[in-house]
Parts: structure tokens; sequence; C-alpha cells
């Protein structure tokens, strides 16, 4: 990483693809003369049956640790990830406006139509929406309109997802789902296209044109097994076209070319790895400029300016604290330096013969004399200069690496320590105000509860006083 992508908190996001019994990572980045997406590394991980049922998560400690051991299976280190997740959850579906409904009144009917055509409570889902290419871009359709698609999830669902993630030391940069992600990867024609594919207990019927998600309904085996899969294919085909343009192919996800290449050293994975591939894919798009859907509680963009936020003030943060550190340093070391003169000055004094009188003698006495009145007046001042580094050192120590700090307050060892910073999750809070209340060397912690509601990346500050702040001082 350099110190550019240090900054900015630009690091690589691989692919992560969550089914009912595989967890897949893709990363990918983009070839320097080609500029195609290239795949540099493939990892996947078996589930326990039953960790994913339907698209619910049933077992929340077996999912995270599958997803930091898949993670940890990467030569390159990864850390950020765009997460696609089973389509059975997902609420999708295509609007169309006038032509000139453009910027914030685009915006603002799409949350009209969220508020009318999703049953619940903004309050208990996540919804995003993308603008559709124009048709113009894209050469099919009519002109007059423009097309956005809408895409909703409980909360109650996405969380336990988002949960795992934070669990296995992962961050989720979008959360989208596997039909969003297959369309990004494969090799499309134009026209109307149903794409078939094939898990442990479903069918997902995908139907894109130009290469767009248009729709997607999940086929349980349970209700259409494989032997009726064939005619309800040819009910999708008819309905669809009631409504929409004519579906010109049906081909199942396993014929389909991938867009993306491998690199020379690594194999080019099978399409059942599209989502993954997908996924990834979006990892390569710069972070401001990516428009996808995401079904967290903000934005792709929004989200990456808050990291860069986050990102620059903890590096002004320990970068202030180095140079503290540094300019305290060379105040110990120029005490240090006085008092070994001192000292030194001192024994060639009492160890030396006496010198035959002489006219220099009782000045040279004098001027020692003065230097050692200077000194001693000087130490007592010196002794009330603060141990910075052992103070910042017990601090920073009882603070876990799961926490971002984002300021600090010190105004002396015996005065009121503020501290403030970011918490991935709710738990993360509790194990941090746990953690403080056992530190014995501290007293009159005070620790508010933060924001019930918030659930994610959750802010926090607390302040306290050290129990023995006579310690800290040179003696």
């Amino acid at each position: 990483m350099n110190f550019l992508s240090f900054i900015t908190g630009n690091d690589p996001v691989a692919g992560l693809e969550i089914r009912e019994r595989t967890i897949r990572i893709a990363l990918l980045h983009t070839d320097r003369r080609t500029r195609a997406p290239r795949i540099i590394e493939t990892a996947e991980k078996a589930l326990p049956e039953g960790t994913i049922v339907d698209g619910i998560v049933e077992n929340k400690a077996a999912l995270a640790s599958a997803l930091g051991e898949a993670a940890h299976a990467l030569k390159h280190p990864v850390r950020k990830f765009i997460v696609s997740i089973p389509a059975d959850p997902v609420y999708y579906k295509i609007f169309e406006f006038p032509r000139g409904i453009t910027g914030g009144k685009f915006n603002e009917a799409m949350e009209l139509a969220a508020n009318f055509q999703l049953p619940l409570p903004s309050a208990e889902i996540y919804a995003d929406w993308e603008a559709l290419p124009r048709p113009e871009e894209d050469g099919s359709g009519d002109s007059a309109k423009q097309e956005a698609a809408l895409a909703a999830i409980l909360r109650s669902v996405a969380d336990p997802y988002l949960e795992c993630m934070a669990r296995a030391k992962l961050e989720t940069v979008a959360l989208e789902c596997h039909p969003l992600s297959i369309a990004r990867a494969v090799v499309l024609t134009p026209e109307t296209t149903l794409i078939i594919t094939n898990d442990p207990s479903a069918h997902t019927a995908i139907v894109t044109t130009g290469g767009m998600l248009r729709f997607m309904e999940v086929l349980p085996k349970k209700f259409v097994p494989d032997k009726t899969l064939p005619d309800e294919v040819i009910k999708i085909q008819h309905a669809y076209a009631s409504t929409s343009t004519p579906i010109i192919y049906t081909s199942p996800l396993e014929e389909l070319p991938l867009r993306a290449a491998a690199a020379a050293d690594t194999p080019l994975p099978s399409a059942a790895w599209a989502a993954a591939i997908g996924a990834g894919m979006r990892g390569i798009i710069p972070r401001s400029k990516d428009r996808g859907i995401s079904l967290t509680s903000i934005s792709v963009a929004a989200a990456y300016q808050y990291r860069l936020a986050l990102t620059v003030s903890g590096f002004i943060t320990r970068l202030t604290i180095g140079i503290s550190l540094f300019f305290v340093g060379g105040f110990i070391a120029a005490f240090l330096l006085m008092v070994s003169i001192q000292q030194n000055f001192a024994m060639e004094l009492n160890t030396a013969p006496a010198p035959a009188a002489t006219p220099l003698d009782p000045s040279l006495r004098a001027r020692a004399k003065e230097l050692n009145t200077i000194i001693d007046t000087m130490a007592p001042l010196v002794r009330q200069f603060p141990k910075w580094s052992s103070l910042v050192g017990d601090i920073t120590g009882h603070l876990p690496s799961y926490v971002s700090i984002t300021s600090i307050s010190i105004p002396s060892p015996k005065g009121t320590i503020t501290i403030s910073g970011i918490a991935p999750d709710r738990t993360s809070v509790n194990d941090l105000r746990n953690s403080l209340q056992n530190w014995r060397d501290i007293t009159n912690l005070s620790f508010p509860t933060p924001d019930l509601s918030q659930t994610q990346n959750i802010p926090f500050q607390f302040s306290f006083s050290m129990a023995d702040p006579q310690s800290y001082y040179l003696q």
C-alpha cells in the first residue's frame, strides 16, 4: 500500500459471494494496458448446512468463522469487500419517469415511489436505487423516459450479514444481491436474455436487457423441482413478454462466458463464480464514482467520504501524538545531558589534586559554583515535566484495535482525559466499556451510552482521570 492509499483509505476491495453452502472471494484489478478486469486471486470456503436458509442467516457464529477463514486464505491482504447475498429476501423493481426528471427531482420521485411501493415503513428496511443508462446510451428502449432500479431488504435480514462481517474483522463496502453481481460479470447480448442459476434449494431466473438487470425471481425447488423447471421457464417468458420486450435468449448460467480474464498465474474460474467475480468487478471501480445499489444504511459514495474523513482524522491524530512524543523525548534527553554534565564536573572537582594557588583558581571555582547553582535551580522545574510517553503508552495499550480513535484530549496527567472514536458495532462498544471499568489505574470514568438506534459505526466518547497522576511526572 502506497502513501496515497494510506491517506485516502483506498485499499483493495474484493468481491465476496455468500451462498447456502459456499463462500467465494474474487480479487480483481484493472489491466494497465488493456484496461480490462483481470482475476488475480480466488478463495473458497464451505459453509455448514443450515447456516443460510432461504437467504436468511441462521447461524451467525458459523458464518463469521467461515468469513474470517476465507479472507485469511488470500495471499493478498484484503479487508474490504463488496458482499453479494442470495436474492431470496431482496425486493427489486424497475421504475419509469419522464426524461425531464433529473437531479434532486429524480431523487424525490424515487423516495416517493419507494414509500408507496414498499409494504413496510422505511425504518424497517434498507432501500437504494440507481439510474439505469439512458436509451441512447445502450441503444434500446424509449428515448422519452428515464428508468431507475429500486432494491430493498429488511434490516433484520441484512444486519446479520453485516454483523458477521464485523465479527470477522472485515469491512462491508457495499451489499448487493447475486443477480446484480451476475449481470455485471457475464458477457451478455443487447437483446433480452433469461439466465437460470442452480443452487441446492432453488433456481433463480434473471432477465437482462443491454446487460442491465430488469427482473429476477427465486424458484424454490420444493415448489419448482428440476423436472418442472422447463415449464416454469416458459411461463416466465410469456409473462415477461406480456409486460415488456420478448425474451430472445435463454441460457443456464454455467454456459455464459465471463467478462473478466484471469491473470497469468491464476486459473480462470467457471461461470459458477459469476456473483463473486461481478462483486469483485465493482470493487475495482473508484469508490467516489460507485453509484451502484447498496443495501446498507448509507450509499457507497457517502460511506467513502465518511471513511476518508475518518482515515485522515486518524492520521492527523497519530501524527500529532508522534510529534508530541518527539519533543518530549528531546526535553528528556536535554535533562539527562544536564545531569550527566553536572555529575562529571562535580566528580572531576572532588577527585582532582589541589593545585597550587594561582590567580585563575578562584575564578574557576566561582564559575563552577555559579553553574551548580543554575543546575540546582533548573532541576526542580525539569522534574515537573510529565512523562508523556508513559501516559500515552498506558492509554493506547488499553484501547482495543477494533475501535478507531478520532480525538484525544490530555491536558495533563492530573486533568480529565477525554477520548472520542468510532466502534464497528454495539458489542464492541460494550467490550470497550467493560475493559475500561476493569482498568484499576483510572478513576472517575464517565462513559455515556451512545445512540441506541445505531447498530454499525457507532460514535462514542468517554472521560476519566488517572488514579496516580504523580507517577507520570519525572522524579
